[in-house]
Parts: C-alpha cells; structure tokens; sequence
C-alpha cells in the first residue's frame, strides 16, 4: 500500500510540472500529492504505532491548503478572466 502512496506523490509531481499553465490542474496534482502522502504517512503509522492524531493534523493542514489554494485561484478567475498563467503576471499586481 506504500507503493500506491509513492505512486500518487510522483503521478503528482509530474503532472505539476508538465501542466504548470493552468492553476486549477496544478491545485489537483498538489492535492494528489497531499493525498500520496497521506496514504504512506497512514502506513507508516501502521507500522510503528506511533501517534494517533498525527494523520488528523496533517488531514487538517491538507484541507487548509486547498481551501487557500482554491481561493487564490477564484481571485484569479475574477481579477483576468481565466487560469491560465500565461495571460497574467504576477508582477501587474
């Protein structure tokens, strides 16, 4: 099961950095990746018995950053017209 989280974490990372114009598929692979690695955090924890409330916290960082995430993009959309980073610049603002 591991190997699935491995898996997702590298799928992720790829498509970051092959689709890295538009916003909303890169806020998707951040969360695939987020979701990598909290099924390796979840076997790992599995194997070592550690703390109970470490996959919660990190659950509860996940979601923070992708309601960030999501927000910044709806500021985006509003401000140009689309996700697309090649129709603005960051330094405009």
């Amino acid at each position: 099961m591991e190997y699935v989280g491995i898996l997702f974490v590298i799928m992720g990372g790829w498509v970051f950095l092959s689709w890295y114009k538009h916003m909303l598929v890169m806020l998707l692979s951040l969360e695939i990746m987020m979701l990598g690695l909290y099924i390796m955090l979840g076997c790992w924890k599995l194997m070592f018995l550690g703390e109970e409330m470490v996959l919660m916290i990190f659950l509860g960082f996940s979601v923070c950053e992708g309601s960030v995430g999501l927000s910044l993009m709806v500021m985006f959309v509003r401000m140009y017209g689309s996700d697309y980073f090649n129709n603005f610049s960051i330094l405009w603002c």
